[in-house]
């Protein structure tokens, strides 16, 4: 009984062994075939397509199964003469209908006649009015010192009052001031009325601080350049700073053997170089017509207003006497301006032959109200760039970049409108072209040793190279002629005014439509009122405040030196494309007509808002007790102190400042 108990002991586990081993195989295939079938669904999921494609391309008939089916117009009666009676005709037609083309028409000998008119229609313009305002406005005070040394500094407040000083002496010698932005149509035509009165008297109130050049009516043609008149403009490219030549690489040869390495240190200093731009481009062909016939009165106004005003006074230590750039230019501002009125009517048309006939019918599309049309674009860029300095000589080259920055506008707008063989007003007709262009720099820099300091290296500095740019033109395609109204075309008017057009009748044999089949006529009940007004400013302060030492300098004297704080560029360019055709303005009230180039400069000579110790090379705090009077206004009765900025303080813009 034991024995069995043991065999069978050793059978079950044996059975268990064997089942164990089963469901392990099993496993193994029915993992097997899981995989297998994963597999299988992800392979199925990708179609294969055949790449070889072939088509027909030909053309069947659509069958949209559409139950659409489109109208059509309504038929007109028309009232038709034979001029034949059909009853006496002896001889019936051998063939009534002709079948050649399968379609039933008219027989031999069948005319007939229709009366009436075609029905035309011409579209009326729209009016548009269009306010951009353009900005930019940034501040980039850099701080840079190097060592311990403890120097004292104007605060930056004091430059940005200065550069308010100068906007408003600006102000003294814009000729019509800022104007405001229209917010109805009447507001347009009372800045029309408002510019004739100021364009008339352009004169200044600024007490003959600033050379002002002034050209009215016919004398405003052509190209001016701060006054003078040229044949050609200046370029832009002749005013720019020439590119670096390209060094050639020069031939190395391998020496053999120990060797010396001499190395001159150098440090580059830039705190300058920033630009403004202004760009606007206004294209304007919106209402065009030959003959154009005014009830009320017709005003048009063309103008430019050009305005550079600078400072560039800067105190420089009597240490740099020698440091002066030989490639170093003067501060530069241009005024220029263009003022063109092209014919479209050849001057030599003799050989062309007279057009014959005049149009019989006339087509009027009427606008109720005024017809408006104003673009008022304005661009300012303000940049503040009073960097302070404070470096000495490491033996190893340094260059810092303090400047650099760039702040640009630009529009461009073209406008394609209608054209018609007669315009009819019944108020009046408002025209004006209007450009004003700003420059305003403070550039008064600070540059100055102390003591200690010296090199025997190369050395270079340059302050001025600012260009200031103003580039205006207005350019008119079409010469007009005013006339007083005559009698048909204000009968014309009168009777467009009363939804009666039976007047156009008597204006369809005028000259000006000689050879028209048929005449276009837009009628506006009210004004029509066309104003482009462009305003760019550029006020840059960039008044920098460097100093050198010569504490550590001891074996690094024959370091070389390049400092620039200039090279500043302001830049306003702007021009209005006015283009019709040689046009006849039919008047029945006044004519007022006002032509004005203005370009004035204003240099500020006056120095540094400050007075600087007799023997002293170095700043004091005490300097700022000796203001300009104007120059600085506190409010706050607690005095400001400027405290230098340590060694270890982070730039406020460390991407504007290099160190290498």
């Amino acid at each position: 009984m034991y024995t069995l108990g043991i065999s069978e002991t050793i059978a079950h586990f044996i059975g268990v062994f064997e089942i164990s081993l089963e469901e392990a195989r099993g496993r193994e295939a029915y993992d097997e075939f899981r995989a297998h079938a994963a597999l299988a669904e992800k392979e199925a999921e990708l179609k294969v397509y055949d790449p070889n494609l072939s088509e027909s391309y030909t053309l069947v008939d659509i069958s949209a199964q559409s139950r659409y089916f489109p109208g059509f117009d309504p038929l007109v009666l028309i009232e038709i003469s034979t001029h034949t009676s059909m009853n006496y005709l002896a001889v019936p037609f051998p063939d009534p209908w002709h079948t050649t083309t399968g379609r039933p028409s008219l027989p031999d000998g069948f005319a007939f006649s229709a009366s009436g008119q075609p029905a035309l229609e011409i579209d009326p313009p729209g009016s548009i009015g269009i306010v951009a305002l353009q900005s930019n406005l940034a501040t980039d005070h850099d701080i840079l010192t190097m060592g311990d040394v403890e120097a004292d500094w104007m605060p930056t407040v004091v430059f940005d009052q200065a550069t308010q000083s100068l906007r408003e002496q600006a102000s003294l010698v814009d000729p019509i001031g800022p104007l405001t932005r229209p917010n109805s149509e009447g507001a347009i035509a009372q800045i029309a009325n408002q510019l004739l009165a100021d364009l008339a008297d352009p004169a200044p109130a600024d007490d003959g601080i600033a050379e002002v050049h002034t050209q009215t009516g016919a004398e405003m043609q052509g190209i001016h350049v701060n006054g003078a008149t040229v044949e050609e403009a200046p370029d832009f490219a002749d005013y720019r700073p020439p590119e670096p030549d390209e060094e050639e690489a020069e031939n190395v040869s391998f020496i053999a053997g120990a060797g010396e390495m001499e190395f001159v240190g150098s440090q580059e200093l830039s705190a300058g170089h920033n630009v403004l731009i202004n760009e606007v481009f206004i294209g304007n062909s919106w209402t065009v017509s030959p003959v154009f016939a005014v009830v009320g009165d017709s005003v048009s106004i063309n103008a430019i207003i050009q305005t550079n005003v600078w400072s560039d006074s800067d105190r420089i230590d009597a240490t740099f006497a020698s440091w002066a750039d030989a490639e170093s230019v003067e501060t530069t501002a241009l005024n220029i301006a263009s003022f063109v009125v092209q014919a479209t009517t050849p001057e030599d048309s003799g050989e062309q032959d007279d057009p014959t006939g005049f149009p019989s019918h006339w087509v009027v599309t009427t606008i109720t109200g005024n017809l408006s049309l104003i673009n008022w674009i304005e661009q300012y860029n303000y940049l503040s760039d009073h960097d302070i300095m404070t470096v000495t000589a490491r033996g190893s080259k340094a260059v810092v970049e303090a400047g650099g920055n760039v702040e640009f506008n630009t529009f461009s707008l073209l406008e394609l409108g209608f054209y018609y063989d007669l315009v009819v007003v019944g108020g009046s007709i408002y025209h004006v072209n209007l450009i004003e262009q700003q420059n305003i720099l403070f550039d008064n820099d600070i540059i100055s040793a102390l003591p200690g300091f010296q090199t025997t290296g190369s050395a270079s500095l340059a302050t001025d190279g600012n260009l200031l740019w103003n580039e205006a033109r207005i350019h008119v395609v079409g010469q007009s002629d005013f006339q007083a109204m005559p009698d048909h075309f204000l009968t014309a008017a009168e009777g467009l005014a009363n939804d009666d057009p039976g007047g156009l009748a008597g204006v369809l044999h005028d000259d000006a439509f000689a050879g028209m089949s048929a005449l276009r006529v837009l009628y506006v009940s009210g004004n029509i009122l066309d104003l482009q007004y462009i305003s760019q400013t550029n006020v840059l302060g960039d008044a920098d405040q460097i100093s050198v030492f010569g504490e550590g300098i001891e074996g690094f004297d024959d370091t070389d030196w390049s400092i620039t704080t200039g090279g500043n560029d302001l830049i306003n360019s702007a021009t209005i494309y006015d283009s019709g055709v040689d046009s006849t303005l039919y008047v029945g009230g006044d004519v007022y007509s006002e032509a004005l180039l203005y370009q004035a400069e204003l240099i500020s000579d006056e120095p540094l808002p400050l007075q600087l110790a007799a023997a002293s090379d170095s700043l004091a705090n005490e300097a700022v007790l000796f203001l300009a009077d104007g120059m600085l206004e506190i409010d706050s009765a607690e005095p400001e102190t400027i405290v230098a900025p340590s060694s270890d303080v982070v730039s406020v813009d460390p991407m504007q400042t290099m160190l290498a």
